[in-house]
């Protein structure tokens, strides 16, 4: 086919099963990055036609696993390339008409809109489209987060086992079975499961049976916070108040409070999912790991009762603190 507009006249017309996978994998090859300025001119048509075609997508999507593995490629460079609003209303008014139209009674097909996997696929898909709003960021964010709680409660409600793993597999895997149990105390979830408790005691002993998630890269830390400001809410701040006080003679403050910041930090970071080998640290790396975090750090310590001065006066200290010997590097 020559260009997006006459495929997606083709695929308007509703055809069957063999040519709209040909038709489809011929739209997603005009819009793969073979060249940067086709691929860009190919969004920009599919821009034009995308509040029409999305129906007809979904609906192939439901044909056969061929078509919608070719849907999720052409939603993909959607989220990517085209006008990120129009993707993301177009995205969440379809997600809500499906949960409307879902029969809790009958199992989830494998395959199509209705399915739990291109359920998940489209919100994960829509997270794309977030960073390149940039008028009113908080407000879609905040209907995402609402979508994901109500598609998360219709998966519990319906209580299948492919169902449960989907809402398992839309968790962060170190805290699935924390996260659950947040889920089901918020009100707009707990009336949907109330009735099904053999279904919540299946999702919870699944959450806990789940693997732990691989490793996280430590080294990202050098180029941007690993923090969170949940975590530094979380983090317990004890050691570094009383190896920090300001009390205390400045030779000891600049021995341990270094001590009590670095353990703070590295305890904080685990509890996220890191793994830290300490001998393969050094101080450079600490300094930048800790300069880039300062804006979340520096509130957080405060909320805890730290005098930042104390903190401040540690760029004075005369001798290096023994704990900063961190590796050989």
């Amino acid at each position: 086919m020559s260009n997006v507009l006459e495929i997606a006249c083709l695929l308007g017309d509703g055809p069957e099963a063999g040519d709209a996978v040909a038709l489809l994998s011929s739209l997603a090859s005009l819009l793969a990055d073979h060249s940067a300025a086709d691929a860009q001119s190919s969004a920009d048509e599919l821009d034009s036609v995308l509040f029409d075609l999305t129906p007809a997508l979904l609906r192939c999507a439901a044909l056969s696993p061929a078509a919608e593995r070719q849907v999720r490629r052409i939603l993909v460079a959607a989220a990517e390339r085209c006008t990120a609003r129009e993707v993301f209303t177009l995205g969440m008014a379809a997600l809500g008409e499906q949960l409307s139209c879902d029969d809790p009674e009958a199992p989830p097909p494998a395959h199509g809109p209705a399915s739990p996997g291109l359920q998940l696929f489209l919100l994960r898909t829509l997270c794309r489209c977030l960073p390149r709003i940039r008028r009113r960021p908080l407000h879609f964010a905040a209907e995402l987060l609402h979508m994901q709680l109500r598609w998360a409660a219709e998966l519990v409600r319906s209580c299948a086992h492919d169902a449960l793993q989907a809402l398992l597999d839309a968790f962060v895997p170190t805290a699935r079975l924390e996260q659950l149990r947040v889920l089901m105390q918020m009100p707009s979830t707990a009336a949907a499961v109330a009735g099904h408790p053999t279904c919540v005691a299946q999702a919870c002993a699944a959450a806990q049976a789940a693997a732990p998630a691989p490793e996280r890269d430590i080294t990202a830390g050098l180029e941007t916070c690993l923090l969170t400001p949940e975590a530094l809410a979380k983090a317990d701040y004890t050691d570094i108040l009383a190896e920090c006080d300001p009390n205390a003679p400045i030779e000891q403050r600049c021995e341990r409070c270094p001590c009590a910041l670095i353990e703070s930090l590295i305890t904080t970071l685990e509890s996220l999912g890191y793994k830290i080998d300490v001998t393969a640290l050094n101080v450079a790396d600490v300094t930048i790991a800790l300069q880039n975090c300062m804006d979340l750090l520096l509130p957080a310590l405060t909320s805890a009762g730290v005098e930042l001065q104390t903190i401040l006066d540690l760029a004075s200290c005369p001798t290096t603190s023994s704990c900063l010997n961190l590796g050989s590097n």
